[in-house]
């Protein structure tokens, strides 16, 4: 809040002038600010490729599935929580890994990607966008896609 009387306003356009000031003031200390470091797709993909050891056979699942509901589903115990992935802020790979990464970035780009974190992830994340591209952020990031998956099978089949 301005006072008035500090700056001795006499019209309109002087105060104009001040808000113009106080506003381009506050922007660029607001850019100034440290935001976090996210780590890329590249690394978080690297760092699930690494952890799981994922080589060509997983390529392979890859095109065999690409399509079809992943057979993921077809098991009956789905895990019930994410799994703990620590993902490096960046992320050296060998050739092998850079190919299989380089797959799974041009194959199964969507929204949902960034969220996966093993493999089972990355297969169900672009059925999943298919069939509910509306979910938020926090419920991508906190809960399996092949949870939201069933609950999106119980909705259908009640209906």
């Amino acid at each position: 809040m301005i006072n008035f009387y500090q700056f001795n306003l006499t019209n309109r356009r002087d105060l104009v002038q001040v808000n113009l000031k106080h506003h381009l003031r506050n922007e660029r200390a607001g850019k100034k600010r440290h935001r976090l470091f996210q780590p890329t797709l590249f690394t978080l993909i690297g760092a699930i490729v690494r952890k799981y050891r994922l080589g060509s056979e997983f390529l392979g699942y890859l095109t065999r599935t690409q399509e079809n509901l992943p057979e993921i589903l077809q098991d009956g115990d789905a895990p019930k929580a994410k799994a703990e992935l620590t993902v490096p802020l960046f992320f050296l790979a060998t050739l092998e890994e850079y190919q299989v990464i380089m797959t799974i970035l041009q194959d199964y780009d969507n929204p949902y990607l960034p969220y996966a974190h093993c493999p089972a992830e990355i297969l169900l994340s672009k059925h999943l966008y298919r069939r509910r591209p509306h979910l938020s952020p926090e419920v991508l990031s906190s809960r399996h896609f092949a949870v939201l998956f069933q609950e999106d099978d119980i909705v259908h089949t009640k209906k």
